[in-house]
């Protein structure tokens, strides 16, 4: 099934739910996720070439933005008239002088610094008014040309300078630089990262480089000076981003809303041993207790043949037919609960379908799997074998008013965390809590 953008985001918001306490699981190097169809050639050869170099999420939303138009716009054409028409504010500085006086008299000041160095008659205080750009929104202007800067040296570090795309952005660094390095600064001027009050002035300003810097702040802010998820958000929702595939973004929103739910049941005694979904052979996450007598181990998109190190009937039948080339099947998720009493089986299926039919042909996979995977418990290996087919459309769940009494579990949304709290809790609470 197609999402929309909006489901997409709230998909990416199911997997921030953790705040980011998971996204090492799913988010390494964006190798879910691929440029848009509508992004422009430039920008999916220069995204093609960062992830062959193994860039990170952050790193190709740096990309986006240093390829838009309006940034190379406002860095090469704006910025040196801005320069020229700072915002400023008057400022009143006080200057000891013996020689002519310039600006107001201060009487007070004057007879306090005589009277500090012995009442010497020939000395004055006096006020004089200068101009001064020390204002917000040009703290605004520095930080968000100092931010470019970074930006293109970090994508030229791993990009190159060798292709047009690489001079593009070497030019880019230039004129950044250039426009730090600009004498109305002053000297050694180091502003600290604007507050909201910059961005809200320069939206206010009447000078329109002012209200295109702070139009360009805010989407370096979404995409770079964020965290990864956020950044995977706004190039979603800007159409520079897209999963490499919506069941795939489904699977991970299922993924994440089972190891929340698992971590909420075992509590933070329990230590957790996690690797990235990337890693194809043994668990993903493991979770187990003081004494070691307690484990829950999660598998991401892994067969139980190769979980338990034995054949399925389905392999059998395919050693058997090597012309139809049959390979193991694998639910998308899989967790097994050991104590030392003994170890269920919870597997999860994952369907981002809208089609009743598609879903009547999902719930005969998932009876399909417990037939067919049979062989690795029948030895008391694993008992009370369940499987859980999550659904990702609403209308499809809202039938569903219960759980099935066997061993198929039909669920959605957010009731999969209370479906897997329930036979997670079940199992480990069979055993005794050794030290836990």
């Amino acid at each position: 099934m197609k999402m929309s953008s909006t489901s997409r985001s709230s998909w990416i918001d199911r997997l921030d739910a953790s705040r980011g306490e998971w996204s090492r699981l799913y988010l390494r190097g964006g190798s879910h996720f691929r440029p848009s169809p509508p992004t422009s050639t430039r920008a999916r050869s220069i995204l093609h070439t960062l992830r062959e170099h193994g860039a990170d999420v952050r790193l190709l939303a740096a990309a986006h933005v240093l390829l838009q138009p309006d940034t190379a716009r406002f860095v090469l054409k704006e910025v040196p008239q801005l320069l020229r028409v700072l915002a400023h504010h008057q400022q009143t500085i006080v200057v000891r002088t013996r020689a002519r006086l310039r600006g107001r008299l201060a009487v007070s000041e004057t007879f306090r610094a005589r009277a500090a160095i012995g009442g010497d008659p020939s000395l004055f205080v006096c006020r004089s008014p200068v101009r001064s750009i020390d204002v917000p929104e040009n703290h605004l202007l520095w930080h968000c040309l100092a931010v470019l800067e970074r930006l293109c040296n970090a994508v030229l570090a791993r990009l190159g300078s060798s292709q047009q795309i690489g001079e593009e952005l070497t030019a880019l660094r230039d004129a950044c630089r250039s426009s730090l390095d600009s004498p109305v600064w002053g000297p050694k001027t180091r502003w600290h990262r604007p507050t909201a009050l910059a961005s809200a002035r320069a939206r206010r300003s009447r000078y329109r480089q002012y209200r295109q810097l702070a139009n360009l702040y805010s989407v370096i802010a979404d995409c770079c000076l964020t965290s990864k998820t956020n950044a995977i958000r706004a190039l979603i929702a800007r159409a520079w981003f897209e999963p490499i595939s919506d069941d795939k973004l489904y699977e991970l929103a299922v993924l994440v809303e089972v190891l929340e739910s698992v971590t909420w049941t075992v509590g933070k005694s329990w230590s957790v041993r996690a690797r990235t979904i990337a890693s194809r052979s043994g668990p993903n996450v493991v979770f187990s207790d003081r004494a070691r007598t307690r484990r829950v181990t999660v598998y991401y998109d892994q067969s139980p043949s190769s979980i338990f190190g034995l054949l399925s009937e389905y392999q059998l039948v395919g050693h058997q037919y090597p012309e139809f080339g049959i390979r193991a099947a694998r639910p998308d998720i899989a967790v097994v609960i050991s104590t030392q009493a003994s170890s269920r089986l919870l597997l999860i299926e994952c369907k981002n379908t809208a089609d009743a039919k598609y879903a009547r042909a999902s719930i005969y996979k998932c009876l399909a799997y417990l037939h067919d995977f049979r062989r690795h418990w029948v030895s008391d290996l694993t008992s009370g074998t369940r499987i859980l087919l999550c659904l990702s459309d609403e209308k499809l769940l809202r039938a569903i008013d219960k759980e099935s009494g066997g061993a198929l579990t039909i669920s959605g949304g957010t009731a999969i965390r209370g479906v897997v709290e329930a036979i997670v809790s079940s199992s480990i609470s069979a055993a005794p809590a050794t030290n836990a």
